[in-house]
């Protein structure tokens, strides 16, 4: 009898999520596409076959390995899949019933390659769970040209064939961080993606007393080395997004920088030449006050004089006729 294959085989890379991985799994159980295949790699963390097992689903499969990095445990699990599509699932988030069978529907009705569907960034506690922040959905049509510097889609929301990835081909060993970006890219360039026009999927991001904790992100403060030379191999790919990012992001910023260095210079100046003229105006004002007050006290002067002149010379007129009547 002819062996039935999957449509879909889910790829899960795990590390020391044991609080959070029989969650995922039981979100996974209930999806309303019911043919997948899960392959969990341990990638040398904490044994988590007991939990694996526990749920006694022969479409769950278990492997675990040494420590080797997300991109080496994806690769291992790539070479076992036999299903046409290819999914994926992290080991801390959430994925809604109908997340599956959305993307495979997608896929089949439009001879699609590759299609993704929304993701809901959520903010939760690390200590209780609970819910803190919800972050907007972007629900945006996406081309290769808009993630080159930028990922705009969730690695865990996508669907792709088994020969879009043989075409594209392993995940970059060498990285340790921009892992997904990195191969979601390399799928966009070959393959423009479909969007799914529905949220089905919880990026969870889970917060402490000291901010996010994530453990490959927090590898950018940890060990900036590491992640210098993951950068070097991703834009190794494609060096023309090196320069646009340079444009972009440091020469043509510090030179619009420098342009409102000057500017705020020459506004400053400005601002003190006006200023500096209206203290002289200021003071050529007050100067021509006092002197109009000045002149004012000096007419005054002058005319109590002419009018005492005025009345001596009635005075005198006076005399002189009474001089002449006598």
């Amino acid at each position: 009898m002819e062996k039935k294959l999957p449509d879909i085989t889910i790829l899960m890379s795990t590390y020391n999520r044991r609080k959070y991985l029989p969650i995922v799994l039981k979100d996974l159980q209930e999806q309303t596409l019911s043919n997948w295949k899960l392959i969990v790699v341990n990638d040398g963390g904490d044994d988590v076959q007991d939990i694996v097992a526990g749920f006694s689903d022969s479409r769950m499969e278990y492997h675990n390995r040494q420590h080797a990095g997300k991109a080496a445990q994806l690769n291992y699990a790539l070479n076992l899949v036999e299903s046409k599509y290819i999914g994926y699932l992290d080991d801390d988030d959430r994925v809604m019933p109908n997340h599956y069978e959305l993307l495979y529907n997608a896929a089949e009705k439009n001879g699609a390659e590759f299609v993704y569907s929304n993701v809901q960034p959520v903010v939760r506690n690390y200590k209780d769970d609970s819910i803190i922040e919800e972050w907007p959905v972007n629900d945006e049509d996406i081309e290769w040209s808009d993630i080159r510097l930028h990922n705009k889609i969730n690695h865990s929301t996508i669907l792709h064939t088994k020969s879009l990835a043989e075409k594209v081909g392993r995940y970059d060993e060498r990285m340790q961080v921009l892992i997904d970006f990195d191969y979601i890219k390399r799928l966009a360039f070959l393959e423009k993606p479909l969007h799914v026009h529905a949220t089905t999927y919880q990026w969870i991001l889970r917060q402490n007393d000291k901010g996010m904790v994530q453990s490959i992100s927090g590898l950018w403060d940890r060990e900036p080395i590491e992640a210098g030379r993951s950068l070097l191999a991703f834009f190794e790919k494609d060096p023309a997004s090196l320069a646009k990012c340079y444009q972009e992001h440091w020469e043509i910023p510090g030179i619009k920088q420098q342009f409102k260095s000057l500017e705020a210079e020459k506004n400053r100046q400005f601002e003190n030449q006006q200023k500096q003229k209206q203290q002289q105006l200021l003071e050529l004002q007050n100067q021509l006050t006092a002197e109009r007050a000045a002149y004012s006290a000096k007419g005054k002067k002058h005319l109590r004089a002419i009018r005492l002149l005025m009345w001596l010379s009635i005075v005198l007129a006076f005399l002189l006729i009474l001089s002449m009547c006598f």
